[in-house]
């Protein structure tokens, strides 16, 4: 990662890739990739000294990938998937 975020857009922006990349990298089950992404992750929002705005848009796009990387949705899938194994 470069350097930190000049603009709250661009913050808003950063954060959410990496939270997009997070996502799929636990529900890929690639653990060590997630681990430093969230990693990178911390490590931006504590660099952050000033308090961060982000629009109600960008917002909700955070708490979408969130809930995309949740216990219960991975493992919801995880049991949709199963039922169709055992279906087959």
């Amino acid at each position: 990662m470069t350097d930190m975020p000049k603009t709250s857009k661009d913050f808003g922006q950063e954060l959410l890739d990496l939270l997009k990349d997070l996502t799929l990298q636990l529900t890929n089950f690639n653990f060590d990739e997630a681990w430093i992404t969230a990693e990178q992750l911390h490590k931006l929002l504590s660099s952050r000294e000033e308090k961060i705005y982000l629009t109600a848009q960008e917002r909700q796009a955070i708490f979408k990938e969130l809930d995309k990387c949740s216990y219960y949705t991975v493992n919801r899938e995880l049991k949709a998937l199963r039922q169709q194994l055992l279906v087959r």
